[in-house]
């Protein structure tokens, strides 16, 4: 089971998942560096932010259980991603006992606010357990990961992003 929050204020958009774990000791997971695009292979929440709606481009944020991240922008609705784009965000996870949960800050101004971006916003939220078996959850449409045209959608953002423009 994973359980999610998502808030804002003026200047970030806050994410907090919680990934149920009866046997902690299931959880795959290491230091990685920044980037490395083995975090895939750990126990990993991710987050896909479509902030101009347009389903097309949007930027992808993944933590693993260690606390390692990977950012990358995705274009052409989640078919061409660029690694090299590193945005300025934080997050922290904690393994209990039960459970293992990661608190994700993103600043608004690193995704790439254009005049265009409105109050709604397509997001995923996803979670990649490997043990005992590959598990995959989204909130998407269908299950689905990096395709920007099957996010859910994020409503109500009352946040003036001129200034971030």
């Amino acid at each position: 089971m994973l359980f999610r929050s998502v808030l804002y204020d003026e200047s970030n958009i806050y994410i907090g998942m919680k990934c149920d774990e009866p046997n902690v000791n299931n959880i795959k997971t290491s230091s990685r560096e920044h980037d490395d695009g083995q975090l895939f292979r750990d126990d990993c929440i991710e987050i896909m932010l479509d902030s101009g709606l347009n389903m097309t481009n949007y930027f992808h944020f993944a933590v693993n259980a260690s606390g390692s991240k990977f950012d990358r922008s995705c274009d052409q609705g989640g078919w061409i991603g660029d690694t090299g784009w590193d945005g300025t965000w934080n997050a922290r996870s904690f393994i209990g006992k039960d459970y293992w949960s990661c608190e994700v800050s993103i600043p608004f101004y690193t995704l790439g606010i254009t005049p265009k971006v409105n109050s709604t916003w397509g997001i995923n939220l996803c979670r990649e357990k490997k043990r005992p078996n590959n598990e995959n959850t989204s909130i998407a449409k269908d299950g689905a990961f990096n395709l920007a045209g099957k996010f859910a959608r994020l409503k109500d953002l009352n946040v003036d992003f001129k200034k971030y423009c």
